[in-house]
C-alpha cells in the first residue's frame, strides 16, 4: 500500500487560505504523514502538478496507483493540510473496509479517502481527472472541487464501489 498527499504550491490559489500560511501548514504535515507511514510500515509519497496545482489531485492519485501500488492493495489519500492523530487506527479501518470489497471509501469529502488498486479505480480516477481538467473555473473558485466534480462524474454504476464512512477519517 500507499498513504499519499497532493501538495499545491504556495503561487497557486487555495481557496480561503493565504499562501504563506498554506505553506506553512503544508510543511508542518509532512512529517506527520512521513510518521504516520512509517507507523503503519506503508510507504508514503507527497506530488504535485505543475500542469494543474489547484485541480491535480486526482490525476496524481490515479498515476500513483498504477506505478506504485500493486493490484487489489489500497492507496490512502490524506491532503498536504491534514495530518494523522497519534491515536490514528488507519491499519484496522482498512482491513474493515477490505473484507466489505468497496474500491473507494471517502473519509472527509475527498481530503480523506482511500482506493483499491482495482480497474473500476482507473476508470473513476480518468473521469474525475479529465472533469477536473477541463473545468479550469471551477478548479479556481470552488473550496472542494473533488466534490464538485463527483457530483457530475459519478455514474449508478459507481455506488456498488463507493461507501462514505466519516468515521474512517477519524480512525
Amino acid at each position: 500500500g500507499l498513504i499519499a498527499s497532493y501538495y499545491v504550491p504556495p503561487t497557486a490559489a487555495v481557496a480561503g487560505a493565504s499562501a504563506d500560511a498554506w505553506s506553512v501548514v503544508a510543511n508542518a504535515t509532512l512529517k506527520n504523514h512521513e510518521i504516520a507511514a512509517k507507523k503503519f510500515e506503508i510507504r508514503y509519497a507527497r506530488v504535485s502538478s505543475a500542469a494543474h496545482p489547484r485541480c491535480g489531485k486526482m490525476r496524481a492519485v490515479r498515476d500513483l496507483l498504477e506505478a506504485e501500488v500493486l493490484s487489489g492493495d489500497w492507496l490512502v489519500f490524506v491532503d498536504a493540510d491534514a495530518a494523522f492523530r497519534c491515536t490514528s487506527k488507519l491499519a484496522s479501518s482498512l482491513g474493515r473496509i477490505a473484507r466489505r470489497r468497496y474500491g473507494l471509501v471517502v473519509g472527509n469529502r475527498f481530503g480523506f479517502f482511500a482506493i483499491r488498486r482495482e480497474p473500476w479505480a482507473f476508470d473513476w480516477l480518468e473521469r474525475m481527472a479529465s472533469a477536473q481538467e477541463s473545468r479550469p473555473l471551477l478548479c479556481a473558485v470552488h473550496q472542494w472541487p473533488e466534490n464538485a466534480v463527483s457530483r457530475v462524474v459519478n455514474a449508478t454504476g459507481d455506488k456498488c464501489h463507493v461507501v462514505v464512512e466519516p468515521d474512517f477519517a477519524r480512525d
